[in-house]
């Protein structure tokens, strides 16, 4: 996969970040892989002094293929952050969860976190509660946060507020919680 260009860093003078976040993103087509994308590079401005970020995306073609998935359920398996993204199919592809049964029974116990970021028209429909709720499953067979965005009841625009599912070990209710928790305790996670 092609490399992730990493935002400019704001503060020159900081120290090296020592620790690295694994995440991993597995999209459906190009608004998808945009809005995570967009996602990793507000994560990296607001920690790109603490971590190292360590980011592979996978569009859906490419990881149901036999010598590509494989690579990638175990990039998904070892990461901190794993990202579903899709457009407005609100339903994944049955390879697609072949792919994700396959990574989550691999998944060890660290800390982990699910997140899921439908297309703003898949809010709301039938499909998307079933995906949503298929997806937070998995996360718990994972032993891993889910995360969410949901929209406003009227279907605006505006900032989405965070869905969370927490782990038994904890609570998270956002993405951010999730980093700032590999911060105070890095032998859970986010070290290479």
């Amino acid at each position: 996969m092609a490399p992730v260009p990493k935002p400019a860093r704001t503060n020159e003078s900081a120290v090296e970040p020592s620790r690295t976040l694994r995440i991993l993103v597995a999209y459906d087509g190009f608004e998808s892989g945009l809005r995570a994308l967009q996602l990793y590079q507000r994560m990296s401005r607001n920690f790109d002094h603490e971590f190292f970020f360590d980011v592979d995306f996978w569009r859906f073609e490419i990881l149901i293929r036999p010598s590509f998935g494989e690579e990638a359920a175990l990039q998904a398996a070892q990461a901190d952050i794993v990202i579903i993204a899709v457009d407005g199919t609100c339903s994944l592809p049955f390879e697609v969860q072949i792919w994700i049964e396959k990574w989550v029974r691999k998944k060890t116990g660290q800390q982990s976190a699910f997140v899921y970021l439908p297309a703003n028209p898949c809010q709301g429909t039938q499909g998307s509660t079933y995906l949503r709720a298929y997806l937070r499953g998995v996360a718990v067979r994972g032993n891993m946060d889910f995360i969410s965005p949901l929209l406003q009841k009227n279907g605006s625009r505006r900032r989405p507020e965070w869905e969370s599912s927490p782990r038994p070990t904890g609570e998270a209710s956002s993405i951010t919680e999730i980093v700032y928790r590999r911060l105070n305790h890095p032998q859970s996670g986010g070290n290479k």
